[in-house]
């Protein structure tokens, strides 16, 4: 008879364990530029896990000032995700994202259903990395 699968670690646990080492997240490597429901691969292969809740404008105003932040962006189901550096995050904001942001994920204020919405999470990896995360919606 065959062994049932024991209970997978969720990430919180991983990360209080390894206490924010340098360690990656067990699911790099496994794709690149792709989005699922609970993270995102970037164009090296690492992954960033979803965040819990949205942030408000506030809140992305304050990382972009920071300018510390690498920011990923797809703008909608389907279409191509795109990483930039953080010497590039602000002219991202600007020109791209600002003007349809969903703040808190209200997509309403984003302007959906007429336009893509972007919803911003900030994501972090278990070394303490962080990433600014703009879905859109559509």
């Amino acid at each position: 008879m065959p062994h049932k699968r024991g209970r997978r670690e969720t990430f919180k646990e991983m990360v209080s364990a390894r206490g924010g080492s340098n360690e990656g997240h067990p699911r790099d490597g496994h794709a690149t530029r792709r989005v699922a429901d609970d993270g995102v691969w970037d164009g090296t292969g690492k992954f960033w896990p979803a965040a819990d809740n949205y942030l408000a404008l506030d809140e992305v105003v304050a990382w972009l000032e920071g300018g510390d932040v690498g920011i990923g962006v797809q703008a909608g189901y389907g279409r191509d995700v795109v990483f930039h550096p953080p010497g590039q995050a602000k002219r991202i904001w600007t020109e791209q994202i600002r003007e349809h942001f969903a703040p808190g994920g209200d997509l309403d204020a984003g302007g959906w259903p007429n336009d893509v919405a972007y919803a911003a999470e900030l994501r972090q990896r278990p070394d303490g990395a962080r990433l600014l995360w703009f879905g859109g919606h559509c």
